[in-house]
């Protein structure tokens, strides 16, 4: 760990940063983010919505699914969820773990309305956010794990490695010369 970051790992509830929930097992996000969606609704809120960034890994959890489920029983249209589609897990690609290729679809059988987006382009992003849906919403964020980092792009390894000084320096040096 280099310079004492804010989001090591896992979040850990900070309310004077503005971290409200503390993470760690996986899967947990999207309960809470179900829940929240849900309260807001109940507490009247027609306006605030509700953002859910999942990793595509995770998505083999049972919490997930049935979090999923409950956001489409209850019609969240105030909920979005975000897989970060990047093809690459704790354990190694996710193919080869539980596969993945039917994720946009299972998610539309779900009852979601799906946008795909390059997670590497802001206009991609911003468009797949733009559109509304009267239904919970799915972008599906294709991206490469540490993209733009020569020792990190597309390396499982890094799913939980630790960056160096020298390895920050070296990937600050590679992002400048790009």
């Amino acid at each position: 760990m280099v310079g004492g970051e804010l989001l090591f790992k896992h979040p850990k509830m900070n309310m004077q940063k503005g971290i409200e929930f503390s993470g760690g097992s996986l899967g947990m996000g999207l309960s809470l983010g179900v829940g929240t969606a849900l309260a807001l609704r109940m507490r009247g809120n027609g306006t605030a919505k509700v953002y859910v960034l999942l990793g595509d890994g995770e998505c083999d959890e049972g919490s997930v699914f049935e979090a999923a489920a409950a956001g489409a029983h209850y019609n969240l249209a105030n909920l979005t969820v975000i897989v970060d589609r990047n093809g690459l897990q704790n354990d190694g690609p996710t193919e080869m773990v539980m596969n993945k290729s039917g994720l946009a679809r299972w998610w539309k059988a779900m009852g979601y309305t799906v946008f795909e987006a390059d997670g590497h382009d802001v206009e991609s992003l911003f468009n797949a956010f733009a559109n509304e849906a009267d239904v919970p919403r799915l972008v599906l964020a294709n991206t490469v794990k540490g993209k733009g980092v020569s020792f990190a792009e597309n390396i499982t390894d890094w799913h939980a490695a630790y960056l160096t000084q020298t390895l920050y320096d070296k990937a600050v040096a590679e992002w400048e010369d790009a």
